[in-house]
C-alpha cells in the first residue's frame, strides 16, 4: 500500500486565517469524500495525505456548510485550500440556510515534490 512518504501520494491542506470576529472561538470541521477528517481552529491547518485522484471536500459548522469542491490531486502534489466564514453575521440568509456561510477556495497553484536538478 502506498504511503505519504513514498512520493506516490499527494496531500490536501486546509487553512484558516487567524482573524475573524464571528467564529473566533469556534472551529470549522472539514471533510473529504464524505468523511470528517479534522477541525480547523482560527489560524489552524489540517494536512491530509491523499491518494491521487479527484476528491470532494467541504467545510462545515453547526447546520451550515460550504458548497462541495472537487480537488484533483496528482502524485506528489500539495493542494492548499483556504476555509473562511463569509462574515455574514448580520445576514440571516447566509447562515440560516444550509449553504453559503462558509467558503472554500484554492490558495496556491499545485506544488509537486520533484528531485532537484543541478545546472
Amino acid at each position: 500500500m502506498a504511503t505519504s512518504g513514498d512520493g506516490r501520494w499527494g496531500s490536501i491542506v486546509f487553512r484558516r486565517a487567524p482573524g475573524g470576529w464571528a467564529d473566533r472561538l469556534r472551529s470549522y470541521g472539514v471533510s473529504v469524500n464524505g468523511y470528517r477528517v479534522g477541525r480547523l481552529r482560527p489560524g489552524g491547518e489540517v494536512v491530509l495525505p491523499t491518494p491521487p485522484g479527484v476528491h470532494v471536500v467541504r467545510a462545515h459548522i453547526d447546520w451550515t456548510r460550504s458548497p462541495e469542491y472537487g480537488v484533483d490531486v496528482h502524485e506528489g502534489e500539495t493542494v492548499v485550500l483556504r476555509v473562511r466564514g463569509s462574515g455574514a453575521i448580520l445576514r440571516p440568509d447566509r447562515y440560516l440556510g444550509t449553504r453559503g456561510y462558509l467558503t472554500m477556495e484554492r490558495l496556491l497553484e499545485p506544488t509537486r515534490s520533484s528531485p532537484s536538478r543541478d545546472r
